[in-house]
């Protein structure tokens, strides 16, 4: 059953880069189910990407359950009578870390101006001081007003390819309503930022500091073109 699970994963990632795969031995492409390593899921429920690192001692299970656990966790105004939870506001974007990474995967914008943004925040730049920070909080407590409401519009734009064929792509504008705490100055940037998937976090955590600075390559000096500490 896993390898025909491992087949249909293959075929089906062909068929997304438009690959036949009748073409794939013309192409000499190898294939690597395992790019994870041991912690390689082949799972396709909503729980996939939530998944612990199948070589957690009971410890480090235990950090990452209390971790999962505060990351779903929804935060109350105080004070409360919870006081492990207390503390929201009085301005937010969402009560709990997962509203935006919902299941661990990334937020999406919009439907259309009328669709609440949840997983999608709008960052300000701007070189005028003004009362709003770097993001706009699109939620208060009840004895506060929220900063603004976020209204995203799209435009249809038709794109043409050499060969002939036509995509419809939506382009996005960002509008704030009913700013709370004065004007923005007039040459503030509105920029819309997707909540970005958590999965693979664990991936990136698991390499040690060694083989880090062992790859340190700041002077390019193995000309593979990628610079980095």
């Amino acid at each position: 059953m896993r390898t025909l699970r491992k087949t249909l994963l293959v075929l089906s990632s062909l068929v997304i880069l438009g690959i036949s795969p009748g073409k794939l031995g013309a192409l000499d492409v190898a294939i690597d189910l395992n790019l994870g390593g041991i912690a390689t899921v082949f799972q396709s429920n909503s729980q996939a990407f939530s998944l612990p690192f199948p070589t957690l001692s009971g410890i480090e299970r235990l950090q990452f359950q209390a971790g999962d656990a505060l990351f779903t966790e929804a935060w109350v105004a105080a004070p409360s009578s919870t006081l492990g939870r207390d503390g929201l506001g009085p301005l937010f974007i969402t009560r709990a870390c997962a509203n935006c990474h919902l299941k661990d995967g990334r937020g999406a914008p919009p439907l259309n101006s009328d669709d609440e943004p949840i997983g999608f925040l709008v960052r300000l730049s701007s070189a005028e001081a003004h009362a709003y920070g770097s993001q706009i909080q699109n939620r208060s407590v009840l004895d506060a007003a929220p900063e603004a409401s976020v209204k995203v519009d799209y435009v249809e734009k038709l794109i043409g390819y050499p060969d002939g064929t036509s995509v419809s792509l939506r382009v996005p504008t960002i509008r704030l309503e009913n700013l709370a705490y004065g004007p923005l100055p007039a040459d503030t940037v509105l920029s819309g930022r997707l909540a970005p998937p958590m999965h693979g976090m664990g991936l990136l955590d698991s390499i040690s500091e060694a083989t880090i600075l062992e790859n340190s390559d700041p002077l390019d000096m193995n000309k593979d073109g990628i610079s980095g500490r």
